[in-house]
């Protein structure tokens, strides 16, 4: 499982992954990205939730949210 906290992201929240840049020329993916980008802002918009657990997913799937959540100055984590 994977988790989303709130806490100090350890990459820079100016700099865009090639991974996001390639995932936001792609029409599927770009969709992929823009409901996880709702999901982080309920996120960060409710002070009362600090954590948004994930489903299992794929290695390019966890690296999209962990740049996503970066720009938020979120941290993702992986729950073993």
């Amino acid at each position: 499982m994977a988790a989303v906290q709130a806490g100090e992201a350890s990459a820079d929240k100016g700099v865009v992954s090639a991974a996001l840049l390639v995932a936001l020329a792609q029409p599927k993916e770009r969709e992929k990205l823009h409901r996880l980008e709702q999901e982080l802002t309920r996120l960060v918009s409710n002070p009362s939730v600090d954590r948004l657990d994930m489903q299992p997913m794929s290695a390019h799937n966890r690296v999209l949210v962990a740049g996503v959540a970066a720009h938020f100055g979120l941290r993702f984590v992986v729950v073993p």
